[in-house]
């Protein structure tokens, strides 16, 4: 077996963004809210250089602690995602966590509300901004319910007609990466197709000794691809 110190090796954080790479990490968050994920990744050291939102209490929040990036209060606002590619240049991650209110068994799973559209509809964002990864943290009853409502179905053809390869769908416990609930959350990578046999697999969220969040293992993918792909 590991030693013990090889075992906590193993076990520690890898600092994926500061990661030997042509760049550092550049990432939007959509339907960011507080921006969960955008604080575990410049934690990380990637830099947030975009961010969707409608609420006024968040977006004052985002844009005190990162007053250098773009803001729309619009995920169908394609016209601002056009205008930020001019200014902020390459996009290498999306991250988003789409409102759960419309899937999750706690709500009223009313599957007509236009917040379930959000999860499909985030692909014709990623069609514009064109990342090398889109990672998605929602519900798991967006996949589970998928009989009845057809989103989970709707959002994985939208991404591949957006140019995305389908990394990995799967389950793990809020607790398990850093969340306060017991509760199954769902997170799904895709990679965009042309240089998806370039990125490694995403390792298994549940095969990793309490990961730190699920972000640091999407970040996997980034350092070290070859120059000509960026």
């Amino acid at each position: 077996g590991l030693s013990p110190a090889t075992t906590n090796e193993l076990q520690k954080p890898v600092d994926h963004a500061h990661t030997k790479g042509p760049h550092k990490v550049k990432f939007v968050e959509l339907c960011s809210c507080l921006g969960s994920f955008t604080t575990k990744l410049t934690n990380l050291g990637a830099t947030l250089v975009g961010f969707a939102e409608p609420s006024p209490e968040p977006v004052a929040l985002l844009k005190h602690k990162f007053p250098d990036a773009k803001h729309t209060a619009d995920l169908y606002d394609l016209e601002s995602f056009k205008s930020w590619l001019k200014t902020v240049g390459i996009v290498d991650l999306i991250v988003l966590g789409p409102s759960c209110k419309s899937f999750s068994s706690a709500g009223k799973q009313d599957w007509g509300n236009p917040r379930a559209q959000h999860a499909p509809d985030s692909a014709d964002v990623a069609k514009i901004l064109r990342p090398l990864v889109v990672t998605m943290e929602i519900t798991k009853e967006l996949q589970s319910n998928d009989d009845a409502h057809g989103l989970y179905t709707l959002t994985l053809k939208k991404y591949e007609d957006a140019g995305y390869v389908l990394s990995s769908a799967e389950l793990v416990r809020d607790s398990e990466i850093g969340g306060c609930q017991s509760r199954h959350r769902l997170i799904i990578t895709w990679d965009r197709k042309d240089v998806h046999n370039l990125i490694p697999p995403t390792p298994s969220l549940n095969s990793l000794h309490k990961p730190p969040c699920p972000l640091q293992f999407a970040l996997v993918a980034l350092p070290n691809i070859p120059e000509n792909v960026w």
